[in-house]
């Protein structure tokens, strides 16, 4: 393969990234609850294979055992799979929800839980977290849950935490959502309380409910931790629901977060800024004066590169934003971020066609490659933009041939119609 050639490629690549990134502003990492490494290999005679028929002969004697009455066979499954290997531990953890309409089994994964070797707790987390992908957990078993989530060691609780979210039913179950607003309000570790606002934040209020949304006004106004109040802003600004139900109060709540001293929290407000449909232009000058400011670092990015992803997001409805975005074209770290979003606006940033065209000769192949595919976003408004690109197709490899040719066609066919 050529220089030329793994260049383009690389290219593309690295734009692809940048436009999924650029779509994604809230990310809520869900820990992979999968079962633990198993014992060996399943050769005759050895542990795994012993434990492998014991668990098959428990899992035969818990589908002919009646309901209600499954309790003791079901952690026995649980401890003969700790001892098998892991693809036989993933099985067996994946057969588990075919039987959790009986509220006995899922009572039993919980009981013995906290109390639990490590290997057992993995695998009965990867059970009831099966189960919770596919019905909601018996609401019987729901005490228990709490119980074990406001006792259960920092291993087990934020996977439960998240196999909460999961569980279908639960924006409906005051109850539920009623205990764990409480454990919000009494837990000391800030890690746990930002999982449990998130997941209450994911799953929002009932149209008859103000439950979540006062617990996660407090947390935003008077959290210690400024990732627990960020966490909470940002799954306020993401849940339709709340949204919906509070529209004036959140739009208050992400615009105090771009005057907060804290960067956690305004780098959510910049991004919470695009989740509002048609709505979120009310936060464009707000966008517009973070691009203003000097440029500071947050996490993974800088401000300047969350405002322009965010005006990426809200598209031509911050036509207003070009000049600002134009004046960030250079910066390290935000040019493909601001060429991406005035691809978004379209044919209003006309404007900024020179700036465009002179990054699309750029010596950096991601750059030059979002660069052309911006001009051809603009359309008729990039026709100043043909002389170079069709200069630069005569001597351009074939994988940038095609990304000139195709910014090309559209802006001839937007010229034409």
């Amino acid at each position: 393969m050529t220089s030329d050639k793994s260049s383009s490629v690389f290219a593309y690549l690295a734009c692809t990234l940048t436009l999924s990134l650029s779509c994604v502003l809230f990310a809520c990492n869900k820990p992979a609850s999968n079962p633990p490494a198993g014992a060996g290999e399943n050769a005759p005679g050895s542990v795994s294979e012993i434990a492998s028929g014991e668990a098959d002969q428990i899992l035969k004697q818990l589908k002919n055992t009646a309901a209600g009455q499954r309790s003791d066979l079901t952690w026995k499954y649980v401890e003969a799979l700790s001892r098998c290997t892991p693809k036989k531990q993933r099985a067996g953890g994946e057969s588990i929800p075919a039987l959790a309409k009986d509220s006995s089994v899922v009572s039993a994964l919980l009981t013995h839980l906290p109390q639990a070797s490590v290997p057992q707790q993995d695998i009965a987390l990867f059970m009831l977290d099966e189960i919770s992908e596919q019905m909601p957990l018996p609401e019987s078993c729901w005490p228990v849950v709490i119980e074990v989530i406001h006792k259960g060691d920092r291993r087990i609780r934020p996977p439960l935490i998240f196999t909460l979210e999961c569980t279908a039913g639960l924006s409906k179950n005051g109850k539920l959502k009623a205990a764990l607003v409480n454990e919000l309000s009494k837990e000391p570790d800030g890690d746990i309380r930002r999982l449990l606002a998130q997941s209450l934040g994911h799953v929002g209020d009932d149209d008859n409910s103000h439950i979540v949304f006062d617990a996660l006004c407090r947390v935003i106004a008077n959290d210690p931790d400024e990732r627990v109040r960020a966490a909470a802003l940002g799954c306020v600004a993401a849940n339709a629901k709340l949204k919906k139900n509070h529209a004036r109060e959140v739009t208050q709540l992400v615009r105090g977060g771009f005057q907060s001293k804290s960067r956690v929290i305004r780098r959510e407000a910049i991004m919470a800024a695009a989740l509002f449909g048609d709505k979120s232009a009310t936060f464009v000058p707000d966008l517009i004066a973070v691009l203003g400011r000097p440029n500071e670092t947050i996490g993974l990015g800088s401000t300047h590169t969350f405002a322009a992803r965010s005006i990426g997001g809200i598209g031509p409805l911050a036509a207003s934003s070009v000049p600002a975005l134009r004046k960030v074209l250079h910066e390290d770290g935000v040019t493909n971020e601001a060429l991406i979003a005035l691809g978004a606006i379209g044919p209003a940033a006309g404007p900024a066609v020179p700036d465009i065209v002179s990054l699309a000769k750029d010596k950096d192949h991601t750059t030059s490659f979002i660069a052309i595919r911006t001009l051809g976003q603009l359309g008729i408004t990039a026709k100043s933009a043909l002389p170079a690109l069709k200069d630069m197709l005569a001597t351009a490899n074939k994988y940038d041939k095609l990304a000139l040719k195709q910014a090309i066609d559209k802006i001839e066919a937007a010229n034409q119609s």
